[in-house]
């Protein structure tokens, strides 16, 4: 078991609650796609628990997840949101995945780099435990190369914090994926309305389906938990009804 993990079960056994938060932008929230990334971590660390401690109350009562993602949120937001809303929750573990909305929202790459210090300098003092991701490859050339330019100023302030949080290359390692296979949703009017350039009908370029979350939930689990996952197991048995998909 890694050091994360047994902090859980350590926490658990002693009567305490444990609580994460999940903090960043739709990609995080995914609250418009199920299962999602966020859900199959939390389901895949309870199930876990129970095994190794061998009973299910305690990780299924007291192993608590808070969904901290913002659709649309900017660093900007992101910084007011983490000192009114997540720091006050008391998290254990925060999961921070990086937002690509500053694009969308005129912050350039430096103001990016300066608001991630400020939510960075925030969690570490009002959290116990602070990982930090940069989000998912788009499906899309373009949106990606933009992308990176936002990836590059974040490495060098993620830099800073070396030894206080633990980070995970989301991009390089999605990026690596069949991407096809998880871009699959298609652009609606409301969605037109928020980007320019897009048309009603158009492969949604920014946002994974299930098996896509699923993947995501496989590179957060490896590298936060040390904990292997299948991801075409899961949705395979998730598609199928099971009510436990295996992984």
């Amino acid at each position: 078991m890694n050091k994360q993990l047994q902090k859980i079960e350590n926490k658990l056994k002693q009567g305490d609650w444990y609580r994460i938060a999940f903090l960043g932008d739709s990609i995080t929230s995914t609250e418009w796609v199920h299962p999602n990334w966020r859900e199959v971590i939390e389901y895949v660390l309870k199930m876990e628990l129970e095994i190794a401690m061998g009973e299910w109350e305690l990780p299924w009562w007291k192993l608590r997840c808070l969904n901290a993602g913002y659709n649309g949120a900017s660093t900007s937001e992101l910084m007011k949101f983490v000192e009114k809303d997540v720091i006050p929750c008391k998290p254990n573990l925060a999961i921070f995945m990086d937002t690509y909305n500053d694009k969308y929202k005129n912050i350039n790459p430096d103001e990016h780099a300066k608001n991630l210090d400020i939510i960075l300098s925030k969690l570490t003092v009002g959290v116990g435990d602070v990982v930090f991701s940069n989000s998912i490859a788009r499906f899309n050339e373009k949106a990606n190369m933009e992308n990176k330019k936002y990836i590059a100023t974040a490495e060098t302030v993620v830099k800073k914090y070396k030894n206080k949080i633990r980070v995970v290359d989301m991009y390089s390692a999605f990026s690596q994926l069949e991407l096809d296979k998880f871009f699959t949703f298609k652009y609606t009017k409301d969605d037109i309305d928020a980007i320019a350039g897009i048309k009603v009908g158009d492969i949604d370029f920014g946002h994974p389906n299930s098996l896509g979350n699923a993947y995501v939930a496989k590179i957060m689990l490896k590298e936060i938990f040390g904990l292997d996952f299948n991801p075409d197991r899961y949705i395979d048995d998730s598609l199928a009804g099971k009510k436990y998909p295996g992984y």
